[in-house]
């Protein structure tokens, strides 16, 4: 009989600081989990641990997209001393954590053969909200069944 091992790893990454604007962390995450090789289906969850980033799933090729994608958001919440209630942070405070809510701060993707599986054209993205948000951490919980299967009775 064909057993496969159940594996679970959670650990926290520590992204390197960026400045405002959608950054695309697909290849910073892969290499801080090296233990998603391991895993031949299962899924990856991703928990951003901020209220005023967000992280998100997109294209991953013509920068202009994550260009075109802060452009609107910033739209919807516009940085400002004089519309919100909450702005002793600074006026890119609350409309970073209005558009943290828009956004989402975690992502459930699946992993297939030892990668996190995406589309031809799809990255995750940092959405930094902040001028000057510092570096960010993401949760990350791994489960799935082992690539290594072992043979029993």
């Amino acid at each position: 009989m064909l057993m496969a091992e159940t594996i679970w790893v959670q650990k926290e990454v520590m992204l390197r600081q960026r400045g405002r604007g959608i950054h695309l962390i697909t290849d910073e995450l892969a290499t801080a989990l090296p233990e998603i090789a391991t895993i031949e289906r299962g899924l990856a969850h991703f928990l951003l641990l901020h209220t005023s980033a967000a992280l998100a799933l997109n294209e991953s090729v013509e920068p202009e997209v994550r260009q075109d994608l802060e452009s609107f958001i910033n739209t919807l919440a516009p940085d400002s001393r004089t519309l919100y209630a909450h702005a002793y942070e600074g006026p890119d405070d609350m409309p970073a954590h209005i558009k943290s809510v828009l956004v989402g701060a975690q992502l459930t993707l699946p992993v297939s053969q030892g990668a996190v599986k995406l589309g031809a054209w799809q990255g995750v993205y940092l959405c930094e909200f902040r001028n000057r948000g510092g570096a960010r951490r993401v949760f990350v919980t791994l489960n799935g069944t082992s690539r290594s299967e072992q043979f029993g009775d």
